[in-house]
């Protein structure tokens, strides 16, 4: 896949960019990890959002490929929900009461975004037995990809995860996005 680079003087948004993202763009759970915290904490805690470089660089990145507050653009796979659920579960935020208030201010961002199925066979296809560092959501973003390339539809994948974006360099219809990459190497 390729990887967007941002930086190269003859970049072209509509060429390099629009193709990929017409069909919507595979996000992983760190990526909506990141959004909740950057949320929760400037609407919830009033926390100022440049204390928050990780989701200063999201928002800042979807800024630069025109999709700001687009949330209904992200894929997401019943196993990035869960991952992500289980990963605030365990955070401060559910403790002290302030759970409904979390959940008030997450929802409209998590229903906005569209599920995409990736069946328990192709997910499990996926897991080599020798790295364990891969999670159950990252498989399932490789069966969602595949399931476009099958249909010999472009798509994107926005990680912070060089692993899950670099999965398909090879693939001319697979684009890579890593958020952090592309902002730390943009000015």
């Amino acid at each position: 896949m390729p990887l967007l680079e941002l930086r190269k003087n003859n970049f072209d948004y509509n060429k390099e960019v629009i193709p990929f993202i017409t069909n919507g763009i595979i996000i992983d759970t760190c990526v909506i990890e990141t959004l909740i915290e950057g949320f929760i904490h400037t609407r919830i805690s009033g926390k100022s959002a440049s204390l928050m470089q990780d989701f200063t660089m999201i928002i800042g990145f979807l800024d630069i490929i025109k999709i700001p507050n687009s949330w209904d653009r992200f894929l997401i796979t019943p196993h990035i929900i869960t991952e992500t659920f289980h990963r605030f579960r365990e955070k401060e935020h559910y403790k002290g009461g302030k759970y409904k208030k979390v959940l008030e201010e997450i929802m409209p961002l998590i229903i906005s975004m569209k599920e995409v199925p990736a069946c328990k066979e192709e997910v499990l296809k996926h897991i080599t037995y020798t790295d364990t560092r891969i999670e159950i959501g990252d498989f399932s973003i490789y069966v969602v990809a595949n399931d476009f390339l099958k249909q010999d539809k472009k798509i994107a994948v926005l990680s912070a995860d060089d692993g899950v974006t670099s999965k398909y360099m090879d693939d001319p219809n697979v684009l890579g996005m890593n958020y952090k990459y592309i902002m730390l190497n943009y000015n």
